[in-house]
């Protein structure tokens, strides 16, 4: 199995929680670009080019501002591309109920766009103190289809958190390509 692991903003290619994340997928092949500073262009065209390079069959996985440039990506310029899942820990919202910013806004039709990916699972962390809880609502409203889990105690790396509920996402998630 492989899976792409796409890391937060300022953070390297493992960031947390890339060692938890790793040991849940035991033995994957995970591909973890450095992705560098955080702007819409030049994170867009590395995130293209990572998932042309994937099989259908490989797990999509961001951190914050990984997460949600690969929704971005994938509803901009991949729309319909093929994926078992897709996981995101603690992907901020850039709409106007959330952090404002229209570059990484997503496109109106951006739930549809993702209808290739066979499960879209959201995880933010109860004491999150970077993208609050409340981003979780605005995911559960804009992707209709996917589960938005708040997770007990998790800051915004995960300290702390098992990731039970990434384990059994995972589980529930068509593995077999």
């Amino acid at each position: 199995m492989k899976a792409l692991w796409l890391h937060g903003a300022g953070a390297g290619a493992q960031d947390a929680p890339f060692d938890k994340v790793r040991t849940l997928l035991d033995g994957a092949e995970i591909i973890a670009p450095q992705l560098g500073e955080p702007e819409a262009a030049g994170w867009g065209d590395a995130i293209a080019d990572a998932l042309d390079a994937l099989p259908p069959e490989a797990l999509l996985i961001g951190h914050s501002f990984g997460a949600t440039m690969l929704l971005k990506v994938l509803a901009e310029r991949r729309p319909h591309r093929p994926a078992p899942a897709l996981f995101g820990f603690a992907p901020p919202w850039w709409g106007p109920e959330g952090w404002g910013h229209e570059d990484f806004h997503f496109p109106d039709d951006a739930a549809a766009a993702l209808d290739g990916v066979g499960a879209l699972n959201f995880y933010h962390g109860t004491a999150d103190d970077v993208v609050e809880p409340a981003h979780s609502a605005l995911y559960a409203r804009a992707f209709p289809r996917a589960r938005c889990q708040l997770v007990d105690g998790a800051d915004h790396v995960f300290a702390g958190a098992e990731l039970s509920d990434f384990a059994a996402d995972l589980a529930r998630a068509d593995l077999r390509g």
